[in-house]
């Protein structure tokens, strides 16, 4: 059953989190808000689980809610998961704890006595309880005297809490991630009346073999569904289709040119069509980059045409104010080897939003001779401007070069870093080697 976001208030917490955990439903501030009017039930799914030896794909989430609004109930969960890591307790565990207090004492002081002899971090999870109470002394006293000592300078310490937003750790709207879930469910959300769940499921054809059935029902949407952003994503499901199908090519290709089709329908088209060779294309592209509402998707397009006459838009929106477009940017960089603007990129390797993006892209355009020796030099080049190398670019240049087309996947189709695990598959596919 899917679950309409409009409609999470008529739904309890243990249902809702029994489908975030199925990856059903995303955690965004419609999800939260209902969740967080239900305390006691969303503590009562995770004592259930605690209880059940059973891990939870959504406990980061769960922590996160109980530093938002600690509850006495949720004390078995949050001492079960200071239990399952005691060598290494995660932040907001420490956070919930410090926020609960006292009340979290008893839960926590019975996993203490069943790893006394090995108890790893969960002196220092008592003491974050700030719990004036000769049972947590008896737990300083018994662990070596520094440790000791610094286990009270937490406990009697300053007991401020810094303020904590759990708003600002998601989004307002979000969808699930269907990649990966059997096709009957995708197809499930297809049919959904929701636009983002739409837009999820056709996320997930766009790469892969699609059964004949979906194909139709994939062509359907294109022609038919209400909102101009599916119809696009649904056409660009069509790209394969299109290069073995002479009348779905034509129709495409008007639509695309047609400027009373929506600007965002034709977008999708644009990502379709992007190395169909069209003779238009190019100014089309420009005319949907020039509009801001479709620059995004159009560098996305233009990246995808492997067409470096298309560097300058890249280029001169590196630095857009839209993180979005900056994100397309980097891409369409690197795909078009402008190597002009390699140390812009280079820039960018600190920047926790782009440095994956920006790393992947330097690894494609940096100067550099494209050969299996030369890699390891650039390998070597970018280890000394950022911590940690994109093996997944360099693999991407060389088998760029040697096979004469870029291993086009679906997570560059969708504005991914290509994994390092995916180019190599893609290598071996071609008797190349990439260097490591």
């Amino acid at each position: 059953m899917i679950l309409l976001p409009e409609e999470y208030s008529k739904h309890s917490a243990h249902e809702l989190l029994t489908q975030a955990d199925l990856g059903l439903v995303a955690f965004d501030h419609r999800l939260l808000r209902v969740l967080l009017a239900d305390m006691p039930g969303v503590a009562r799914y995770a004592n259930e689980r605690a209880a059940a030896g059973g891990d939870t794909d959504v406990a980061p989430e769960l922590l996160q809610l109980f530093c938002q609004s600690p509850i006495a109930d949720a004390a078995p969960f949050l001492a079960a998961v200071a239990g399952d890591f005691r060598d290494e307790l995660p932040e907001d565990l420490l956070e919930a704890l410090a926020r609960l207090g006292a009340p979290a004492l008893d839960a926590l002081l019975a996993v203490y006595e069943k790893h006394r002899d090995d108890p790893g971090d969960l002196p220092t999870a008592i003491a974050f309880l700030k719990a004036k109470d000769p049972r947590a002394e008896a737990v300083f006293d018994a662990q070596e005297p520094d440790e000791a000592q610094f286990l009270r300078d937490i406990a009697y310490g300053d007991a401020t809490v810094e303020p904590f937003d759990i708003f600002e750790h998601y989004p307002e709207t979000a969808a699930p991630v269907l990649g990966g879930k059997d096709i009957k469910v995708r197809r499930e959300f297809l049919a959904s009346p929701d636009v983002e769940h739409r837009l999820a499921a056709l996320s997930t054809f766009l790469d892969g073999d699609i059964p004949t059935a979906t194909a139709k029902e994939l062509l359907r949407i294109a022609h038919e569904d209400v909102d101009p952003e599916v119809r696009g994503v649904a056409w660009e499901t069509m790209e394969a289709d299109a290069k073995n199908d002479k009348k779905l090519l034509a129709e495409m290709t008007a639509r695309l040119h047609d400027k009373s089709v929506d600007p965002r329908e034709r977008c999708g088209l644009a990502v379709a069509l992007a190395q169909s060779g069209d003779e238009n294309f190019a100014a089309t592209v420009v005319e949907l980059f020039e509009d801001r509402a479709t620059r995004e998707r159009a560098l996305q397009a233009m990246w995808r045409s492997f067409d470096n006459q298309f560097a300058p838009y890249a280029a001169k929106s590196l630095e857009d104010e839209d993180v979005d477009i900056r994100e397309q940017a980097i891409l369409a960089t690197g795909y078009l080897n402008n190597a002009a603007e390699a140390p812009r990129l280079e820039k960018l390797f600190k920047d926790e939003t782009h440095r994956d993006t920006a790393l992947f892209a330097f690894a494609l355009c940096t100067p550099a001779e494209v050969t299996r020796g030369r890699m390891k030099q650039l390998f070597k080049t970018i280890d000394k401007l950022a911590d940690g190398l994109n093996e997944g670019g360099l693999g991407l240049r060389t088998l760029t070069s040697e096979s004469g087309r870029a291993h086009d996947q679906g997570e560059q189709r969708r504005g991914c870093s290509m994994t390092h695990s995916s180019v190599i598959a893609s290598i071996v596919d071609r008797g190349l080697i990439l260097v490591r």
